[in-house]
C-alpha cells in the first residue's frame, strides 16, 4: 500500500496538470485572437489543430501504448505539452502558433490514454493488495486542476499579463514533476507479443465506446453552449451566463472526488444507469426554464450526474474479450475524443434548425440512453 503513495501523487499530479494547462490556455484564447486579428473562422481552422493532433495521436495510441508503454508516452507527453503553453502564448508569428497548437494536440493525445492507463494498472494493483479504488479521484484531479487553471489565467489577465511569465513558472513546475516523478511511474506491461494490439469488434465494445462517445458530446455541448443558453433562453447578464458552465464543473469535480468510495459500495452498472438517470433528470430541469437558480442546479446535477461515467467506461477496457487493455483504452478513449469535438458542432447545426432548448435536449437523451445501455454493456459478459 505504501509503494503505491509516490505512484499515486505522481499519477494524480499529471492529471491535474493536464487540467490546469488546458484551462489556462483556454482563458486566453481571446487574448491570442485578438493579438494576430483573427477572425472566429480563421480562430476555429486554428484551434483544430489542436482537436487533430490529439485525435492522430489517438487513433493510433493502441498500437503505441502496446509496444513503448504508457510510462514512456505520459513522459513525452507530458514534456511536451508543459513546453508548448509558453510557446502558444508567446508565438511571435502564426506558423509558430500553428506548429506548438499542432504539437500541443499531440502532447494532449498521448498524455489522455497514457495517464488512464497508468491511472487503471494502478488501481488495479491497490485493489489487489486490499486498498480502494482511486480512478475517480484521478479523474476529479483532472477537474480541479481546469478549475484552477481557468482561475489563474483569470488573474494573470485582470494584472494585464498576456500570460507568459506564469506559463514559463508553470511550465518549469511541471517539467520538475516529470523529472522527479518519471521514477515511480508503472513500468511497461510484460504480454506475449500475439497479443499486443490485439482486438475485436463486441458488442460491450461498441457499447461502452457508444456510451463514451454520448457522454463526451454531452460534455463538449455543455462547455459551449451552456452559457448561451442562460443568456438567450433564461435572460441572465453574460457576466453571469459563465455560471452555467461552473456549476456544472464544480459538481463534476466533487462527484469524481466522491466517486471511488461509491465504486467500493456499488456495481458499475448500476452507478451508470443512477449517474445517468441523474442527468437526464438535471438537463431537463435546466430546459424546463423555470428561472436562474433552477437552471443552475439543473446544470449542476448533469454535472454530478456525468461525474463517474468515464472513469468506469475506461476501467471496463480491462474486461473487453478479445482486445488488449491499451487498445480497447485506445478505441474508448478515441470515440469519447470524438464526441466532445463533434458535440458542439452538433448543437450547433441542430440550434440552427430547430432552435436553442430542442437542440439541448439532445443531451438529456444522451444521458436517457446511457442509463438504459449501462446494463445491456455491463452487467452480462459478451
Amino acid at each position: 500500500m505504501k509503494t503505491a503513495l509516490l505512484p499515486r501523487l505522481i499519477i494524480s499530479s499529471l492529471f491535474a496538470g493536464n487540467g490546469l494547462f488546458f484551462g489556462f490556455w483556454a482563458v486566453h484564447i481571446p487574448l491570442v485572437q485578438a493579438r494576430f486579428q483573427l477572425d472566429p473562422a480563421q480562430l476555429g481552422l486554428l484551434l483544430l489543430l489542436i482537436a487533430g493532433g490529439s485525435a492522430g495521436t489517438l487513433v493510433t495510441s493502441g498500437k503505441t501504448l502496446d509496444w513503448f508503454g504508457s510510462r514512456t508516452l505520459l513522459i513525452l507527453g507530458s514534456v511536451l505539452m508543459f513546453c508548448m503553453l509558453p510557446v502558444m502564448l508567446g508565438a511571435p508569428n502564426l506558423l509558430v502558433l500553428g506548429i506548438a497548437l499542432l504539437l500541443y494536440g499531440i502532447a494532449n493525445g498521448l498524455m489522455d490514454v497514457a495517464m488512464n492507463e497508468q491511472g487503471i494498472r494502478l488501481e488495479q494493483r491497490i485493489l489487489s493488495d486490499g486498498g480502494k479504488p482511486i480512478l475517480s479521484g484521478l479523474h476529479g484531479a483532472f477537474s480541479l486542476g481546469g478549475l484552477g487553471g481557468a482561475s489563474f489565467g483569470a488573474i494573470s489577465l485582470k494584472l494585464g499579463s498576456n500570460g507568459l511569465p506564469a506559463s514559463l513558472i508553470m511550465a518549469a513546475v511541471g517539467l520538475g514533476v516529470v523529472v522527479f516523478g518519471r521514477h515511480y511511474l508503472l513500468q511497461a506491461r510484460h504480454e506475449h507479443h500475439e497479443t499486443k494490439g490485439s482486438w475485436r469488434i463486441s458488442r460491450k465494445l461498441v457499447l461502452v465506446s457508444g456510451m463514451a462517445f454520448l457522454v463526451f458530446l454531452s460534455e463538449g455541448a455543455i462547455a459551449d453552449w451552456s452559457s448561451v443558453y442562460l443568456e438567450k433562453a433564461i435572460g441572465v447578464t453574460t457576466s453571469r451566463a459563465a455560471w452555467g458552465y461552473a456549476a456544472f464543473s464544480m459538481a463534476m469535480a466533487v462527484g469524481r472526488f466522491s466517486g471511488d468510495w461509491i465504486r467500493m459500495r456499488v456495481l458499475p452498472h448500476d452507478i451508470l444507469t443512477f449517474c445517468g438517470a441523474i442527468a437526464a433528470v438535471g438537463m431537463s430541469m435546466v430546459l424546463w426554464k423555470g428561472g436562474e437558480s433552477l437552471t443552475l442546479a439543473g446544470f449542476a446535477l448533469v454535472g454530478m450526474g456525468f461525474s463517474n461515467i468515464a472513469p468506469i467506461l475506461f476501467g471496463e477496457s480491462r474486461h473487453l474479450p478479445d482486445t488488449s487493455a491499451a487498445m480497447g483504452l485506445s478505441i474508448i478513449v478515441s470515440c469519447g475524443y470524438i464526441g466532445f469535438l463533434s458535440g458542439p458542432v452538433l448543437i450547433g447545426f441542430l440550434i440552427k434548425h430547430t432552435g436553442l432548448t430542442l437542440a439541448l435536449s439532445v443531451i438529456a437523451l444522451c444521458a436517457a440512453t446511457v442509463a438504459i445501455a449501462s446494463s445491456m454493456a455491463l452487467a452480462h459478459k459478451d
